[in-house]
């Protein structure tokens, strides 16, 4: 019995060690550890720049403007025309559509009892 017991403690001393060894063919594939070495700044530093007295230069040439809509919206001008306290009826009233500096106009006719009405204008600054 002292043999056997002798023999199973042999086996399980022998099989201990195969157990305990590590797979490195796996743990050659794990990154590298972090490194906690600081990296270069790769910051920039900024400098302000006070602009509000340079003037811009002028260019040759002429300024092409393009020409301002009137028409093309969902916007109506209504309004009344009156001359001393009366309708003014037919008159003939102007509005102009402005886009910047640059205006667009239309002449209407108002109806005979001073009233007018410009339908489907596009928004904006008019004068009339």
């Amino acid at each position: 019995m002292k043999l056997r017991a002798a023999a199973a403690l042999a086996l399980l001393l022998a099989l201990v060690p195969a157990c305990a060894q590590v797979n490195t063919r796996h743990d050659s594939a794990l990154p590298p550890p972090p490194t906690t070495v600081a990296r270069p700044s790769t910051a920039t530093s900024i400098v302000r720049v006070d602009t509000a007295a340079t003037g811009l230069l002028a260019l040759p040439g002429t300024i092409k403007r393009s020409p301002v809509a009137i028409g093309g919206g969902e916007v109506t001008i209504t309004g009344f025309v009156s001359a001393g306290g009366n309708a003014a009826g037919s008159s003939q009233v102007i509005l102009e559509r402005l886009v910047g500096d640059t205006p667009a106009g239309i002449q209407i006719t108002a109806n005979p009892d001073g009233t007018f009405a410009l339908p489907g204008v596009l928004g904006g600054r008019f004068r009339v």
